[in-house]
C-alpha cells in the first residue's frame, strides 16, 4: 500500500487519524487508494483545495 504523496502536509489527514469514526476513511484513502481522494485530485491538478473538503468529496461541518 502506498501513502498519499500529500499526506504529511494535509490538514484533513491529521483530523482523520485522530477521529475514531473517520479512521476507516484515513486507512482506505490516505494510506491506500489515495488517487480516489478529492483533495488529492484537486491538488494534483494545481487547483485550490477547500479546507473543509473531505477525501470522499463531502465537506466537514
Amino acid at each position: 500500500m502506498r501513502e498519499c504523496t500529500f499526506l504529511v502536509d494535509c490538514p484533513i489527514s491529521q483530523v482523520l487519524k485522530k477521529d475514531i469514526d473517520k479512521k476507516t476513511m484515513f486507512k482506505n484513502i490516505c494510506i491506500g487508494e489515495f488517487v480516489q481522494c478529492y483533495r488529492w485530485k484537486l491538488r494534483s491538478s494545481k487547483q485550490d483545495v477547500p479546507i473543509t473538503l473531505m477525501p470522499d468529496g463531502t465537506y466537514m461541518k
